[in-house]
């Protein structure tokens, strides 16, 4: 059982000395340094996951270029069509009865 416990202190060591953490104290205040830096790593793997997550998101809502080109042209076309219809309407309107 005492080989248990020695083997099992060590790999605690190994553990903390791998993350730069201090590997000094009793085996109780070891374990307990390495359940927290292991769930800082835990915590720091799910936020790292979630911006990953995220920015793949705003690149699946970008409109593409190719897209983005033919929007804006049939947006021209319309604004010029608008614009064109509204000069008529108002020529429209300022003929007398006798020219219409």
């Amino acid at each position: 059982l005492e080989d248990i416990r020695t083997e099992f202190n060590q790999k605690v060591i190994a553990e903390l000395r791998l993350r730069g953490v201090n590997c000094r104290g009793s085996a109780s205040v070891r374990r307990t340094r390495l359940k927290r830096r292991l769930n800082l790593q835990r915590r720091i793997k799910q936020v790292r996951n979630r911006i990953e997550k995220e920015e793949a998101a705003k690149v699946s809502r970008i409109v593409k270029l190719k897209d983005l080109v033919t929007c804006i042209l049939h947006l021209e076309n319309r604004t010029t069509e608008c614009v064109i219809y509204h000069v008529l309407c108002a020529a429209f309107d300022g003929l007398s009865d006798d020219e219409k």
